[in-house]
């Protein structure tokens, strides 16, 4: 990656609310924990990378956060605080991160309206502001927990990693969020196990 180049993000999900919990590497190990939003900047660059924001939203949203720091700052506690609401809800099917979920969820819908685009009506805000990604995301979370999807969901089964991702596979048996990542080094691991 060449200097000043913004990170590109995984798109290992199969859905961008999936993609949004596996900002956080290594969730599974506190001392290898890393955080891939460290701060409003990186979430306005991932949510560009994954189709929640235009190039001129995430211009403009840019320059609310530069006009007023504390309140991106704000922003992006709010976004973190969603994405850890989001990983309980749809990982570990807690009640009280549904309703947080849920309430926010009727929050977006007072701020939005639906509008007719090419064959179908999508939601559309008012006006675009430092807490649109936030919003926009909310009803991406909201519509996989509550699509059948949900139930392809699986975590990856290294013990560490963390990550989700639906499970596509014709025969439902995808073990790792990356066969050349952590399948790989888990692979590896028997592999010595067995020969030591």
């Amino acid at each position: 990656m060449k200097d000043g180049a913004p990170r590109r993000f995984s798109r290992i999900g199969g859905h961008v609310a999936l993609d949004l919990l596996n900002t956080v590497e290594w969730r599974l190990d506190s001392q290898r924990a890393i955080e891939d939003l460290p701060d409003y900047e990186s979430v306005l660059t991932w949510a560009q990378q994954c189709g929640i924001l235009t190039d001129t939203e995430t211009a403009h949203i840019q320059r609310l956060a530069s006009a007023q720091p504390r309140l991106g700052a704000a922003a992006h506690r709010r976004f973190l605080q969603l994405r850890e609401s989001a990983y309980e809800a749809l990982v570990h099917d807690l009640p009280d991160a549904v309703e947080e979920l849920t309430s926010a969820y009727r929050t977006t819908l007072h701020k939005a309206h639906l509008r007719h685009e090419g064959l179908s009506w999508a939601w559309s805000e008012r006006s675009i502001t430092l807490q649109t990604p936030h919003d926009r995301v909310t009803r991406q979370v909201i519509a996989l927990l509550t699509s059948p999807h949900l139930g392809q969901l699986h975590q990856c089964e290294d013990a560490a990693c963390g990550w989700v991702y639906l499970d596509t596979s014709p025969r439902r048996n995808r073990r790792w969020c990356s066969a050349a990542d952590c399948g790989n080094r888990n692979r590896a691991r028997r592999y010595y196990a067995r020969h030591h």
